[in-house]
C-alpha cells in the first residue's frame, strides 16, 4: 500500500468523524464543517481521571455509617443546602432528617 492510499483512507476516516460530530451524512459535509472541526480544541481526559459524578457515587457507596449510605448523603446535602441557601420558603413538613425513601413503598406490592 502506498502512502497516498493510506493518506486517502485516513482522510476518509477524518471526514467520517467530522460528519458524525456535526450529525450530518458524509455527503452533506461542507467546507465550513471541516474548517470548524479544525479549530476545535482537542480535550482528552488525563490518565486516571475520575469525574465528579463518579467520586460522589463512590463516596455514597463507601459511607461507613449505621444509616443507609444514600440517606446519609442526602441528609448532608440538605444540611448544606439550608446552611448555604437559607431558604425562606420550604414545604410545611420538610425537614433535613426526613427519610429519602418511603418506608411504606414495600407494603403496596402485597
Amino acid at each position: 500500500m502506498t502512502s497516498r492510499h493510506s493518506r486517502g483512507g485516513r482522510q476518509q476516516e477524518h471526514r467520517r468523524i467530522v460528519a458524525e460530530y456535526f450529525h450530518v451524512a458524509e455527503a452533506e459535509l461542507r467546507q465550513w464543517h471541516l474548517d470548524k472541526a479544525g479549530k476545535l480544541e482537542v480535550r482528552r481526559p488525563k490518565e486516571g481521571f475520575v469525574s465528579h459524578a463518579e467520586l460522589v457515587v463512590a463516596a455514597v457507596k463507601g459511607s461507613q455509617t449505621e444509616d443507609e449510605p444514600l440517606e446519609c448523603f442526602v441528609r448532608g446535602w440538605r444540611e448544606h443546602f439550608v446552611k448555604e441557601m437559607r431558604p425562606g420558603f420550604l414545604p410545611k413538613f420538610w425537614d433535613v432528617s426526613n427519610r429519602v425513601t418511603n418506608s411504606s413503598a414495600g407494603e403496596l406490592d402485597t
